[in-house]
């Protein structure tokens, strides 16, 4: 649990290295519904496949294993990603390049997109 309180600390850095274009990209797809995260939060917890990072049941039981990050989208540098995920887990730097800035007229775009798809109405409330 360690690691995801360190990835929840640098979670809009992270962001920003999880897709080519930013963070961009990802507003599009990490949006809470469908079993993602919401891009404007950083959640973790076990079997759980809407959050940011799931943790398996059998590293809950033994107390290590694999963390499963579902953020990185699936046209990001995989070296990139891994270079932000050591950085702030193992070396425990503070600051990174590259951080994340929400565009909040496309974020509430979409939302009501999502909305609509899912017959869940055309809310403005953000």
């Amino acid at each position: 649990m360690a690691a995801c309180e360190k990835l929840a600390k640098f979670h809009n850095e992270h962001i920003a290295y999880y897709d080519p274009h930013k963070g961009r990209d990802n507003e599009k797809r990490l949006t809470g519904k469908h079993e993602t995260a919401s891009i404007r939060e950083f959640t973790y917890g076990v079997a759980d496949r809407s959050a940011s990072v799931r943790i398996s049941r059998q590293t809950d039981q033994d107390g290590y294993g694999y963390l499963e990050d579902r953020r990185p989208s699936s046209n990001c540098d995989p070296y990139s990603v891994t270079e932000a995920i050591v950085r702030t887990v193992c070396l425990n730097e503070r600051k990174l390049s590259q951080t994340y800035t929400p565009n909040v007229r496309n974020a509430k775009k979409m939302a009501r997109a999502v909305g609509t798809l899912t017959n869940e109405g055309d809310s403005d409330d953000e």
